[in-house]
């Protein structure tokens, strides 16, 4: 890994409303490429707005497609890597919650959200794969909002080499406690567990049907201290340098560092299906 500055937007997506939400994507894009940011990071979602519903169905798209090609567009043009969300048709009745990875140059990649929660699931699939994305400067995974709750696809991450995780979401505040609270719980420990950086950004303001989304962006060193927080009812974007040295002397401390102490021959039974 070498030093590379990030950028995740807390992004109000307007529900259908594509070419508005590119076209501030490209604004996003043309200001952050200014202040030098590397990788600029967009929540679940982004392009077409938050639905887990037939609902979505007009808006989806190929991948690649009309969405894809204008994103590596505005990649190209700013010279900028940009992780952006859409909802993604393949053959007719396969959808999937798809955050694709943009480079300047290069080849288009895509992550599907592997884990579901129980109302994205009555309308899409699961993806089955974890794929990782190599930006010159870093090797990069991507995870989708529910996908945080469940240790080991950041450490399935984490074994492919991966330096840093973008966790993408359009979540909204549970009643008794805010998206930072759960955050503040669930990111740190990843980051930690498996001595990686964590950003993540989130959907902001009210959505589709009047659902709120309590827009939060965060970065996570792999000690997991929490380095830079921002939240806000309004569109905000969060800017960090990662450093190279930071993450290299955690991984040489042994007692930070315990990748090397795993045992997998004990863990078979996580990969089999729940009883019942």
């Amino acid at each position: 890994m070498e030093d590379l500055t990030v950028a995740a937007v807390n992004f109000h997506s307007d529900f259908g409303e594509i070419d508005s939400n590119l076209g501030r994507i490209r604004s996003w894009a043309a200001q952050m490429a200014k202040e030098g940011v590397d990788i600029l990071a967009f929540p679940e979602m982004s392009v077409c707005g938050y639905e887990n519903s037939w609902l979505i169905s007009p808006f989806m798209d190929q991948i690649p497609g009309s969405i894809t090609t204008h994103l590596q567009k505005i990649a190209e043009d700013y010279q900028i890597t940009l992780i952006a969300g859409l909802a993604e048709q393949v053959r007719g009745t396969v959808r999937y919650i798809s955050q694709v990875f943009v480079p300047p140059h290069g080849q288009l990649g895509v992550y599907r959200k592997t884990h579901l929660s129980p109302q994205g699931a009555n309308y899409f699939v699961p993806g089955d794969q974890c794929p990782v994305f190599d930006h010159p400067k870093a090797r990069v995974g991507i995870l989708v909002c529910h996908d945080l709750r469940f240790p080991e696809a950041c450490t399935l991450l984490a074994l492919q080499g991966v330096e840093v995780v973008f966790v993408c979401m359009a979540a909204s505040p549970h009643p008794k406690y805010s998206i930072a609270n759960k955050l503040h719980r669930l990111l740190p420990a990843r980051a930690l567990d498996n001595t990686i950086f964590m950003i993540t950004c989130n959907q902001v303001g009210i959505g589709h049907k009047g659902r709120v989304f309590g827009g939060a962006a965060m970065v996570v060193k792999p000690d997991g201290e929490i380095v830079r927080e921002v939240a806000s009812k309004g569109e905000s974007v969060l800017k960090y340098r990662l450093r190279t040295k930071a993450l290299q002397k955690i991984r040489q401390s042994p007692y930070l560092h315990c990748m090397q102490d795993r045992r997998p021959e004990l863990y078979g039974k996580l990969s089999q299906p729940r009883a019942g």
